[in-house]
């Protein structure tokens, strides 16, 4: 219970970015090829002055790269620049923020992209109560004017735009926020096309169950089933090969020392998640994962690690269904050289 509130709260805390802007954060980009523009990054109030003179005519679709942050203020602006120029728009890979969600519906035509596993594409639409914390009352900005846009911009009603968990942990000045995260109809999770998950986590589908009367197209979040396929804008980095399964341990088994215990917890979490799925640990302590709801579940965690913890040792210690660690007193068996995994 303990490790539930702890996870509950940190998320809650990490939710605050989705509302309010920073002026040491970087703006949105807004990349253009031919038709297509790509727009990615953390919104500032400029951005909606950019985003009028890069909406050029010849812009027919845009593909969505997870942006974030930006006031309610802000993006309804955005959506109804997008909306009057009737563009499709293309969810690639997890968009999870307010401001991607609102983005995406407001294009004429909506698609998942094609460029990924269906499983690593999500919408997340927010279900909330009351004012934002962070925007002035005097503004009236409440999360029933948030709920009323969706329900105006898809086939979504009240039953699934209602708030659920009223007695899960609140942080101090942050309001609870839960969720109904849609994938591909083509996606194969454990969970089923659409889940509802509440404490605020926005990638990490913990705390969710399953809406089996709903998917993406029934509820109007996309208008068809197929997916957006165009190589060339939607080219991905490829994932790595794991390492070979050893003998060290079973899966089931947590990771040793020098793993913490707070590690060893989040690997508990871990098996809980759908494959293709890695556990990266650290020779002083820490630890990363990634599953299928990652553009590249095996490269993401080695390579946080490596940045993130630069004065450690960071090495798998699960993938998939098998333990490939080594320990760290022992040398790591020679990798293929060039061999990468499909996505």
């Amino acid at each position: 219970m303990q490790h539930l509130k702890r996870t509950i709260f940190l998320a809650l805390l990490a939710t605050i970015g989705i509302f309010t802007t920073g002026a040491a954060q970087a703006d949105l980009s807004f990349f253009k090829r031919g038709g297509v523009m790509k727009i990615s990054g953390k919104a500032v109030a400029a951005d909606v002055t950019k985003l009028k003179e890069q909406l050029t005519p010849d812009i027919k679709t845009i593909v969505l790269y997870a942006p974030s942050n930006g006031s309610w203020t802000d993006i309804r602006e955005m959506t109804d620049l997008i909306e009057k120029a009737e563009v499709t728009t293309v969810a690639h890979g997890t968009c999870s923020t307010l401001i991607c969600s609102a983005l995406f519906l407001s294009g004429k035509q909506r698609l998942f992209s094609g460029a990924l596993r269906p499983e690593a594409n999500s919408v997340r639409v927010a279900i909330g109560e009351g004012h934002f914390p962070q925007e002035n009352e005097s503004k009236g900005t409440k999360w029933n004017e948030v709920m009323d846009w969706y329900r105006g911009h898809s086939n979504l009603g009240y039953s699934n735009t209602k708030y659920l968990h009223k007695d899960f942990i609140r942080a101090p000045g942050v309001l609870p926020v839960e969720a109904k995260v849609f994938f591909p109809v083509s996606a194969k999770t454990s969970k089923g096309n659409t889940i509802h998950c509440w404490g605020n986590k926005q990638n990490l589908h913990e705390d969710c169950e399953a809406v089996s009367d709903l998917d993406a197209l029934k509820a109007g979040i996309v208008t068809s089933a197929d997916l957006f396929l165009n190589a060339e804008e939607l080219k991905e980095v490829s994932d790595i090969a794991p390492p070979a399964p050893t003998s060290f341990a079973k899966l089931e088994d947590a990771p040793p020392s020098p793993a913490s215990d707070a590690c060893r917890d989040r690997y508990k979490d871990f098996l809980r998640y759908d494959s293709p799925r890695a556990f990266v640990i650290t020779s002083n302590g820490g630890c990363y994962f990634n599953s299928a709801q990652t553009a590249t579940p095996y490269r993401t965690p080695i390579e946080r690690c490596k940045k993130e913890r630069s004065t450690a040792e960071c090495r798998f210690y699960a993938v998939d269904d098998k333990v490939v660690f080594t320990p760290f007193d022992q040398s790591l068996p020679e990798a293929v050289s060039g061999k990468t995994a499909s996505n």
